[in-house]
């Protein structure tokens, strides 16, 4: 095939630029992960432990790779999908153990290290978690058995050594009154000794030195997405694809300032509405981008405004068949504006017997679903296997940073909408040569996962394509932030 010399140039451009960018290395080459859908609240990519397929969520809201295994003592899943570390020659055991606190549930692990393969992505001794106990209700339909924390690694030891403050003031306590155990004295041992083992060991981000990742979800119910490791620096493409926006500074997250949230105009161009403050005007809030999060989480006033916009629209002939006539979430992030349509925040909700399960841990932070429930009740109407219910498809939540800064959660729904490219920067001594996040950087993204000029992009216009792009979330699916147990515990 032979390009124009406009699209050639611009071909090998951005090559040279991304090889300049890469300083050479062999493993820059971009790797198009694919991810399945599972519900349209889940997303989970193979990757190789010892040789074994291990079906992992990929999550940039935590931190480290935690690998379900058969050592695990209560429910982990499917026991013939687990990870076992007696079928691996490569295999060794740490020292360490350690538990890690997700929105869905805690786990147990045990440090491990054992090769690790993610496509042509090689590293021989990679260090992990190896889950040996979980309380994860979401774990019963079995369908990730691990999670790969793509969070800033450096956060990692911050907040270890957080852990490690908290078990020295628990252990000076207890000798005090004269109540420790011999176990309780190991495992505060245990604690404060982890901080200096994680400085020794390296990310998967540091293994594969990975300079760019980018993550992108399919728009359409059911598509898939995309995981593309050592992408193309943003700075490589062409000049109107991309924003750029500077990570928040000692932020632990991949976040952004987050400035003028607000209910906009309608998704139909015809209908002019009136715009609706979500917050964040006085006082910026921080934006979190989490891919492992499965919807947007918003402060209690934005979620209750978007409930009285949802119930007003529905009591006006309003149905999930089209939502275009509910108006946009706009808001400034790093000042830059952004725009995410209806289906980012309204559509089909699947509750059926595997959700029952989950519901307890998810009704905090969905309780319309327990208005519907009741609701359903007085009509004297049955929730059927199967059901899906039109609805807001949001979660609250209520954190504060300790500077009283509301926190957002952009979840699965704005990788469906925004190309997202995650940059580091390596080699910095004050953090022992580990990779520091640097930037975020956004494009609207075409029906297949690709990044679009700003000139052709058709995001704003994503509305119009109707139930296509309406999501059915299966409620047994959704994954809660990482983020709330972190700042409740």
């Amino acid at each position: 095939m032979v390009l124009p010399r406009r699209l050639l140039l611009c071909y090998l451009g951005s090559h040279l630029a991304a090889a300049l960018y890469f300083r050479g290395e062999s493993s820059s080459t971009p790797y198009r992960q694919n991810l399945r859908n599972i519900g349209d609240a889940s997303y989970v990519g193979t990757v190789y432990v010892g040789g074994q397929p291990v079906q992992t969520i990929m999550d940039t809201g935590s931190f480290d790779l935690l690998i379900f295994s058969k050592r695990c003592v209560m429910q982990c899943g499917k026991a013939r999908l687990l990870y076992d570390d007696k079928a691996s020659s490569s295999y060794r055991q740490g020292e360490a153990f350690t538990q890690h606190n997700f929105g869905s549930g805690s786990t147990m692990s045990l440090e491990a290290y054992d090769s690790l393969r993610i496509g042509p992505l090689v590293d021989p001794n990679q260090v992990f978690w190896e889950v040996y106990d979980a309380d994860m209700p979401i774990l019963y339909s079995g369908t990730f058995q691990g999670i790969l924390g793509l969070g800033p690694p450096e956060s990692s030891i911050t907040l270890a050594k957080r852990d490690a403050t908290e078990a020295k003031s628990e252990l000076k306590d207890r000798v005090a009154a004269g109540t420790v155990t011999e176990s309780q004295r190991e495992a505060a041992k245990n604690y404060i000794s982890l901080p200096s083992k994680l400085k020794e060991t390296k990310s998967i981000v540091a293994m594969l030195k990975v300079q760019c990742f980018s993550i992108c979800l399919g728009k359409a119910s059911g598509s898939p997405g995309v995981v593309v490791w050592h992408d193309y620096p943003p700075e490589a493409r062409p000049k109107d694809m991309f924003t750029t926006v500077q990570v928040a500074p000692e932020s632990l997250y991949w976040s952004a300032e987050l400035r003028g949230v607000d209910l906009g105009h309608s998704a139909s161009q015809h209908q002019a509405s009136s715009r609706i403050d979500l917050g964040c005007k006085d006082k910026s809030c921080l934006a979190v981008l989490d891919s492992g999060t499965s919807l947007l989480v918003m402060p209690r006033f934005a979620y209750e405004e978007v409930q009285t916009i949802f119930s007003d629209w529905r009591r006006n002939g309003g149905d999930c068949n089209d939502l275009s006539d509910l108006p946009n979430i706009e808001f400034s992030m790093g000042g830059t504006l952004f725009s995410l349509s209806p289906e980012s925040y309204v559509g089909n909700l699947k509750v059926d017997g595997d959700a029952y399960k989950t519901l307890p841990n998810l009704t905090p932070f969905m309780p319309q679903l327990v208005e519907q429930s009741m609701r359903r009740e007085q009509e004297a109407e049955i929730l059927g296997e199967g059901d899906h219910t039109c609805t807001p498809l949001v979660m609250v939540m209520d954190m504060d940073l300790e500077s009283e800064q509301r926190i957002w959660i952009l979840g699965m729904p704005f990788f469906r909408q925004y190309y997202t490219t995650f940059s580091y920067q390596h080699g910095n001594a004050s953090t022992h040569g580990r990779p520091v996040a640097r930037s975020m950087s956004f494009a609207r993204s075409d029906e297949h996962c690709r990044p679009t000029t700003k000139s052709n992009s058709t995001g704003e216009a994503v509305s119009a394509a109707g139930s296509l792009y309406r999501m059915q979330v299966d409620a047994s699916k959704i994954h809660i932030p990482q983020l709330h147990k972190r700042h409740t515990n």
